[in-house]
This record gives structure tokens, C-alpha cells and sequence, in this order.
């Protein structure tokens, strides 16, 4: 009995895959391959992502150098204009900053006004008092009028000096302060209030002023007796932590009176 074979079967009777069905399996296929590249690109990214270096951590500040810290010291005396030498004990000694207000200068300069124009409005009085004398031939002496006009100049001039002071900055350099109103009237005072050290020299003249930061500094110094008046106002560079050494004498002093 002869066998007849169907249309699309198979000697074994299985089907044998339509062509259609063979370009579904292939296009599944491939949708798989796709899918799994990218899931495998992704993960990749995701390992790269992750694997990158932390950034390098911001470097530590370095330390700050040690604050510097020098010290100066020395003697005082004074030569006499007899020849001998006194040794300066107990006289006071005082640091001061490079730059100070001025404030204290200025109330002390202003307080000098009254007396100032007190003393100059004598000096005018008496001098019209010697003129009229000498208009009548008594008492005729020129140098005399002279002086009392050399007198009444310099308060003048002292006057203009204090009043003109007012309008200075809040701050000048110390020793600006001193040229300005040094010799019309005492500057002590606004010095000593503004000072940040103050110590005074021993039996034997000696003095020590320690533990000053580093930077520019003035060493004053004044010794005001019935007979003396000396003044020293000295420039001072600490940049290490060593002594500076400094005498403080004739040759160094901004002011030295025998009174």
C-alpha cells in the first residue's frame, strides 16, 4: 500500500518549520543578542562608572610658622657737660607700636592752647609796657624788645603747632607724632598712655624689654628731673627671636637739657 506523504510533513511525521515561523525565530533571536548587549554595555558602564578614582583629597593646609618673638635690652647713662657720667636708675622705659592713634596727642596738644595763649598775650603785654617806657628815654633796650618778641614768636608758633594738630589721621607713626609737636610742649604723656611695655633700669642702669612680636616697634625713654631733661625715641626691627642690644645715651637721645 503505497504512503503518501502530506504537504509539508515530514517522513517522520513531524512538521517541518514554514518559512515564516523560521524569520519569527531568528528575529526573537536577534531582539535576545540586542537585549543582552545592552544589558552588558550598561553593566559595563555601570562597573566603569563606579570603578572611577575618588578625587585626590584638597591638600592640608600647611602649619603657620611659629610666631616670632625677640627681646631688647641694654643700658642707660648720661655724660655730663662737666665731663663725668651718671648711671640712669629708675628712669622708665617704654615700648611703643610703629603706628599709634593719635587721639591722646591731640587732647594733649589742645590742652597746651589756654596756657599758650595766656603766656603769648603776656609776653605782648609786657612788651608794649617796655615801648611805652623807652618812648619817654627810660629803660631804652633794644635787645630787650627783642627777646620779648622772639618770645611771643615762638608761642605764636607753638599755638598754630596744637591747633593745626587737630586735624591730623586717627593714626601716625609715632615718631611723626614727635617731630610734629616735639619742643612745644611735653609728648610724654600721649607716648606713655599708648605704650604696650613698660619697665624701668636698675641700680646699675639696666634695662630688658621681652616677648615683643615681630615688626617695627620705638623704644622711649625720658628722664625729667630739676636739673635734666633727656628724651630718646629709637626706631627698633625685631625679625628673629634674639636680643637686640641698645644703650640708651647721649649720643642716641633726641633731647638731652642740663637745666
Amino acid at each position: 500500500m503505497a504512503i503518501t506523504q502530506l504537504k509539508g510533513s515530514s517522513a517522520s511525521g513531524r512538521g517541518a518549520p514554514r518559512n515564516d515561523e523560521r524569520g519569527l525565530s531568528r528575529k526573537a533571536c536577534a531582539a535576545i543578542v540586542v537585549l543582552i548587549l545592552i544589558r552588558t554595555a550598561a553593566g559595563v558602564g555601570i562597573v566603569m562608572k563606579t570603578a572611577r578614582p575618588a578625587p585626590l583629597a584638597s591638600v592640608a593646609a600647611l602649619p603657620a610658622p611659629a610666631a616670632v618673638f625677640g627681646s631688647v635690652s641694654g643700658s642707660a647713662w648720661l655724660q655730663r657737660n662737666s665731663g663725668g657720667s651718671d648711671i640712669l636708675r629708675g628712669m622708665h622705659v617704654y615700648l611703643l607700636p610703629k603706628l599709634i592713634p593719635t587721639d591722646p596727642a591731640k587732647t594733649l596738644a589742645a590742652s597746651w592752647i589756654p596756657d599758650l595763649q595766656r603766656s603769648r598775650d603776656d609776653w605782648k603785654r609786657m612788651l608794649q609796657d617796655h615801648q611805652k617806657s623807652t618812648k619817654y628815654g627810660f629803660m631804652k633796650n633794644d635787645s630787650e624788645d627783642k627777646d620779648y618778641q622772639e618770645r611771643i614768636a615762638r608761642d605764636e608758633a607753638d599755638l598754630g603747632h596744637a591747633k593745626s594738630f587737630q586735624s591730623s589721621p586717627p593714626q601716625m607713626d609715632a615718631l611723626a607724632i614727635y617731630q610734629e609737636l616735639h619742643g612745644h610742649g611735653s609728648i610724654a604723656p600721649a607716648f606713655i598712655s599708648n605704650s604696650v611695655q613698660e619697665v624701668t633700669t636698675s641700680v646699675d642702669g639696666k634695662f630688658q624689654l621681652s616677648h615683643i612680636p615681630a615688626g617695627d616697634w620705638y623704644v622711649f625713654a625720658i628722664i625729667h628731673t630739676s636739673t635734666t631733661l633727656v628724651e630718646w625715641i629709637i626706631p627698633l626691627h625685631i625679625t628673629s627671636d634674639k636680643n637686640t642690644p641698645l644703650d640708651l645715651f647721649n649720643d642716641n637721645a633726641t633731647v638731652v637739657d642740663e637745666l
